[in-house]
């Protein structure tokens, strides 16, 4: 993944870079950086939970439907809609939703957003086991082995869990609730 503070510095116009040469509108500037690639973030993320985790579990409900594994189906569509939940959530941000972005009220410093790099990368982490686990499940149900279905799915639970624990911290300390260091 590009990082996302550099492709907003490189496709500042010129109009943005006389704005970092004055005082009085470098902090703006600074600002409306960080939340471009805080927006950026958030709309690459939900793109990677729909095409690698959802879509895989997905197919793989739909391979077993046509396998006949009725029971299976239903309960790998039981672990599609959590992931869903929170791809909507991350997502949301981009239609005006605030639930794990950064809100247009928010001071927004090089220091506060580096602070919230920490709950991005767990959130990232999550999404990549997220990946693993619906691999995992795609590939034992094409060998037909499902006897570590249960158990892949319990972790996606988690996962969304742990997914939905870091985005309430980011937010409450977005929104001074919790106190950054």
């Amino acid at each position: 993944m590009v990082d996302l503070r550099e492709k907003i510095e490189e496709e500042r116009g010129l109009h943005k870079k006389i704005q970092l040469a004055f005082p009085g509108y470098r902090g703006y500037r600074l600002e409306e950086d960080a939340r471009a690639s805080d927006l950026e973030l958030r709309k690459q993320l939900g793109k990677k939970i729909e095409s690698d985790v959802i879509a895989v579990l997905q197919e793989t409900q739909a391979a077993l439907l046509a396998d006949g594994e009725f029971m299976s189906a239903g309960e790998v569509k039981d672990a599609v809609d959590p992931v869903r939940r929170i791809q909507i959530g991350v997502t949301r941000l981009q239609t005006g939703g605030f639930s794990f972005g950064v809100m247009n009220n928010f001071y927004m410093t090089p220091e506060r957003i580096n602070a919230l790099y920490d709950y991005d990368w767990s959130m990232i982490e999550t999404v990549i086991h997220l990946e693993e686990t619906a691999q995992n499940i795609s590939s034992d149900a094409a060998a037909g082995d499902l006897s570590r279905l249960k158990s892949y799915l319990k972790e996606i639970r988690e996962e969304v869990q742990l997914f939905e624990k870091t985005s309430r911290e980011r937010m409450d300390t977005i929104q001074g609730k919790k106190v950054f260091e």
